[in-house]
């Protein structure tokens, strides 16, 4: 009796000790707001998005292009990039875009590269300007911290990131995981990669990056060489399990794990994130879909949240004109526009 005693309050405690994080970001404002339809996009699966003075580039997970480029002010897509193949000038999907002013980088994840192009002015091509021909093959994400070093997340012993030099030489890996429940300090660090898939976007001139998981946003302050972590927020719980020499990780059934965090875009000013509050089993069964932008500042204070009565693939935010620009399933996707504050 004592024996079994002790094995349910043992029980009970692992309990309370995975749910003791449960809290809700106090948004002061929670703004509904809809989508203005633009064009139809014959895409397949949206990944991300980047815009620049009047173009919007899409990358697509699948089809005979991965990229594409779409003219706002003519509202038609004019060109198509990044053929699908296993050349040495073509692309495995999946690929991951950012823009930094005139500059387009692609990064080729199954094909472990790195390239950069120059914009043409209407968007129409792209000019290969630089290239990373091979990275190291157990890097997972890239993003550029400045013109010449990257940030990388992926499966490593040493630490959660690395820092790349712009040859993709490894410089130094730091940067620790979360444990907002009991026990995951001592899980090893590939589980805690499989489940925290890293998502980034920077502010170039404050220095800092914003790295989001679906639970967890980290706000770090970077150099050359090293990150520090200046803020570290619970999005919401979760917790996840594994088994020895599987290279995996499973949501625990009994944590209310929502889908959370899906795309990352920032700006000088905010951080947006594109939140899912649903489990996955609820938003397969919901028939009319809606989602969250949350939209933080870089000392992590919630600023708001926008609420919409719709299924966002991706978005990109242009604070020049204070519109977000995405593609909505409606239900094909489409290109959409929604004007914030």
């Amino acid at each position: 009796m004592k024996k079994g005693l002790i094995i349910v309050l043992g029980l009970f405690v692992l309990f309370s000790c995975q749910n003791q994080y449960v809290s809700e970001i106090d948004f002061p404002e929670e703004i509904p707001v809809e989508i203005s339809l633009l064009k139809e996009a014959y895409l397949s699966v949206p990944l991300n998005m980047e815009h620049g003075d009047s173009l919007l580039f899409i990358s697509d997970f699948r089809g005979d292009s991965l990229l594409w480029i779409y003219d706002i002010k003519e509202n038609e897509f004019i060109s198509k990039f990044a053929p699908f193949g296993e050349g040495p000038d073509d692309f495995l999907s999946p690929i991951e875009i950012k823009l930094l002013d005139s500059v387009l980088i692609i990064h080729n994840r199954w094909h472990y590269s790195l390239k950069e192009y120059d914009l043409n002015s209407d968007g129409s091509f792209l000019i290969k300007k630089s290239a990373i021909s091979k990275l190291p093959t157990d890097i997972d994400r890239v993003h550029p911290l400045n013109d010449h070093n990257y940030i990388a997340s992926g499966r490593f012993k040493e630490g959660r990131y690395v820092i790349l030099d712009k040859n993709g030489e490894p410089i130094r890996y730091c940067g620790e995981y979360p444990s907002y429940f009991n026990g995951e300090k001592k899980i090893p660090n590939f589980p805690k990669f499989m489940f925290h898939q890293t998502m980034f976007d920077s502010n170039s001139k404050g220095n800092k990056l914003a790295c989001v998981t679906s639970h967890v946003l980290d706000i770090m302050e970077y150099t050359d060489d090293s990150l520090r972590l200046i803020h570290r927020l619970l999005l919401s719980p979760y917790g996840y399990e594994y088994r020895q020499n599987e290279y995996s990780a499973q949501a625990i059934e009994d944590i209310r794990n929502e889908i959370g965090g899906r795309r990352v875009y920032a700006t000088d000013d905010f951080i947006y994130l594109l939140y899912i509050p649903f489990t996955e089993k609820q938003y397969h069964e919901l028939q009319s879909k809606t989602c969250e932008i949350w939209v933080f500042d870089w000392n992590g204070k919630a600023i708001k949240k926008f609420i919409i009565n719709s299924d966002i693939c991706t978005f990109c935010v242009n604070r020049e004109n204070n519109t977000i620009y995405c593609v909505t399933n409606a239900p094909e996707p489409t290109v959409g526009r929604i004007i914030i504050n």
